[in-house]
């Protein structure tokens, strides 16, 4: 064995030189092992595999079974906050891959191995790379909202966690989200052998549970392994010889093969399509198509949405549509938007008068633009293929980096409605459910709700165009129901039982006459049990996700965000 340490790999202005201990088997071109030390990102050093463990018990036994091992230093807590430990992996990994061969290891074959915080930072750095073979994960933190409901005896603000984001895991959660593996996995990640003490009372072994089942429902590589009576740092554990031998199985499994990254991996990685594209489906006796937004960079949600139209106008291309699902593609949600089968247009002239602004088109021109749209069909059609829109993106969301059984059901107005009746069926038809229901400026009730006072004296000074008067909405609402029979609540949920459905984000427009409608629905869904959060957007009226930039457009598209990544945190702790 050859032994070279403090071989500096970075130095970050204003900090400490980085350094790694390089341990080199006598072997030509080994595989190289990076080993990331534990200590809560507060403590620790290269130099120790875990307290009370020596280097012929750890690192030795490594090289003896002819891998190399790069012990390598990063930033601590009280020296720089979140990311900056995986700025700092990364240097060590990107170090290796230039000047390994100068040290004559073959870095093209490499895993990543920590232990409690540092196998954190090594599941990270794989599941943001495609050049690391797999991960050996010991006891390592996977959810820090997870983690900082572990009572450890310090403030809030003192744990571990918190001083290494910088803040709590619910004052920054975006960060804590980012710095908790198991809300990061996806389908390219590679494999992952994980073991944990049962009895460990620093880092509870649920946390390696929820990382394992993440994983897994990605369709990726995992191998679990309970230690019985384990606790932190294996106390407890009287000979860790068989996890050692165990851990490195998986690795001389994970690096047999040469080249960059193992065969598995790749073909799940060209499996992932990445363009806008869509698809054709049949429901309610019609064919229709969905429109597929891909996460440029996935963080497990997916979300089915609907833009409204009074069930008779709306086109994947308006703002509603391909804008919202744009913007959540880009935050990392992948939105299958669906373009349901309208309804006729007999409806059409008892809408609102025609707007004095001589750019807004006639309802004849209107009738002639949705004519073009082709053939149309009144319930239950369009609710029957949001159904198989649903269930198509189940079928196919691991494709797109998404979980199976955490996909989002949503609409704005109509497509809100809409929505809503598909959840209904799924929740009666007792298989797959949506995680969560979002509903923006809904209307869920067989007729227009009366506006109680303040409501009233608000819409006073709204255009005429932009309110819903009783008689507009029940021309509407009879020409996508004609006779009015809903026995099940699957055309207007409002006024029906509504027990079992699954959470439910509502934003009401304030200046809406349909925000009655809304606000009694959620109303409805704390009755039956229902967990709903509810938002009024103030100075927004009816249809504001259709103008672009809008102030109450941009909080509700961050809304949405943050509400189908949550069904992910709450998915991985379930």
């Amino acid at each position: 064995m050859t032994t070279t340490l403090g071989i500096e790999y970075a130095q970050t202005d204003g900090f400490r030189p980085l350094c790694l201990d390089l341990r080199t088997p006598a072997v030509p071109e080994p595989p190289v092992v990076v080993f990331l030390h534990g200590g809560g990102w507060l403590r620790g050093t290269r130099g120790a595999f875990t307290p009370g463990l020596s280097d012929a018990q750890s690192f030795d036994r490594l090289v003896d079974a002819g891998f190399a091992v790069a012990s390598c230093d990063y930033r601590l807590s009280g020296e720089a906050h979140f990311p900056a430990q995986l700025e700092d992996v990364d240097a060590a990994v990107n170090w290796l891959h230039a000047h390994g061969p100068e040290y004559g290891v073959d870095s093209s074959r490499m895993v990543l191995w920590g232990v409690s915080a540092g196998a954190t930072l090594a599941a990270l750095t794989a599941l943001r790379r495609s050049d690391v073979r797999g991960v050996v994960d010991w006891f390592g933190p996977s959810d820090l909202f997870a983690m900082a409901e572990h009572d450890t005896g310090d403030a809030p603000e003192d744990t571990r966690e918190a001083r290494w984001l910088g803040g709590t895991a619910e004052t920054l959660p975006g960060l804590a989200r980012a710095a908790s593996p198991a809300l990061q996995a996806h389908a390219t990640a590679p494999p992952f052998h994980i073991s944990h003490g049962t009895h460990d009372e620093h880092v509870p072994f649920a946390q390696s549970e929820a990382l394992a089942a993440a994983l897994r429902r990605e369709g990726a590589d995992v191998e679990f392994h309970p230690v019985d009576g384990g606790q932190h740092f294996w106390l407890g554990v009287d000979d860790t010889a068989p996890l050692f031998a165990r851990a490195i199985d998986f690795i001389r499994r994970a690096t047999a093969s040469p080249g960059p990254i193992g065969l598995n991996r790749r073909e799940r990685k060209k499996s992932m399509r990445t363009d806008i594209h869509d698809v054709t489906l049949e429901g309610g006796g019609h064919g229709f198509r969905v429109r597929v937004y891909p996460a440029a960079q996935p963080n497990g949600a997916m979300l089915v949405w609907l833009h409204g139209g009074a069930f008779m106008f709306g086109t994947l291309e308006m703002p509603e549509g391909d804008q919202v699902a744009r913007r959540l593609s880009a935050a990392g949600t992948t939105v299958v938007s669906v373009d349901y089968t309208l309804a006729p247009l007999d409806a059409l002239e008892a809408l609102a008068p025609p707007s004095e602004d001589p750019g807004f088109p006639s309802p004849e021109q209107l009738r002639a633009e949705a004519e073009a749209a082709g053939p149309r069909a009144r319930f239950p059609v369009a609710s029957l293929q949001i159904v198989e829109a649903f269930d198509w993106a189940v079928e196919h969301a691991k494709q797109f980096g998404a979980l199976s059984d955490q996909v989002a059901l949503g609409g704005a107005s109509a497509g809100a409605n809409l929505s809503t009746g598909a959840a209904m069926r799924l929740r009666d038809r007792g298989t797959t459910a949506p995680a969560l229901l979002a509903l923006v400026y809904p209307s869920l009730h067989d007729a227009i709700l009366p506006p109680n006072d303040e409501l009233a004296r608000l819409l006073q000074d709204v255009p005429p165009t932009r309110i819903f008067t009783p008689e507009s909405r029940d021309a509407i609402n009879r020409n996508y129901l004609p006779d009015g029979n809903d026995p099940f609540g699957y055309a207007f949920p409002g006024g029906h039982d509504l027990a079992g459905l699954p959470p439910v984000l509502v934003v009401n427009a304030e200046l809406d006459s349909l925000r009655a409608s809304g606000e009694a629905f959620a109303a409805e869904l704390a009755r039956a049990s229902v967990d709903v959060h509810v938002v009024r957007q103030r100075g927004a009226m009816h249809g504001y996700l259709n103008e672009i930039g809008h102030p109450a457009a941009e909080r509700t598209l961050a809304l949405l965000a943050d509400a189908v990544e949550q069904t992910i945190r709450d998915g991985a702790r379930s």
